[in-house]
């Protein structure tokens, strides 16, 4: 059987889909993958499960009085994903 591919976020088939449902699609990914995990797919999975995180974080009705405890956490993961997300190649000098 066929691995499939690291689930693209940005495409089409999952621009109305929901946090749940992406972590599953995750879930199954990690699940049904065979041998070790590419650096490039561990970055991608680990930058997907923090805008999921944001996401639900976001989606979800507060009381103002845990607003700050939201912008700090939410700040906090925008810091993860974009060390996740960031070219390797091109921030350590290799080519």
């Amino acid at each position: 059987m066929a691995q499939k591919p690291f689930p693209d976020f940005s495409s089409e088939q999952f621009r109305f889909t929901s946090p749940r449902a992406k972590l599953h699609a995750l879930r199954e990914f990690v699940l049904n993958h065979e041998g070790p995990v590419a650096k490039d797919d561990a970055r991608r999975l680990m930058a997907a499960m923090c805008r999921l995180a944001i996401d639900l974080m976001t989606g979800s009705h507060m009381s103002s009085r845990w607003e700050l405890d939201l912008v700090e956490a939410t700040r906090l993961l925008h810091g993860e994903v974009s060390m996740y997300d960031r070219d390797p190649e091109a921030s350590d000098g290799r080519a």
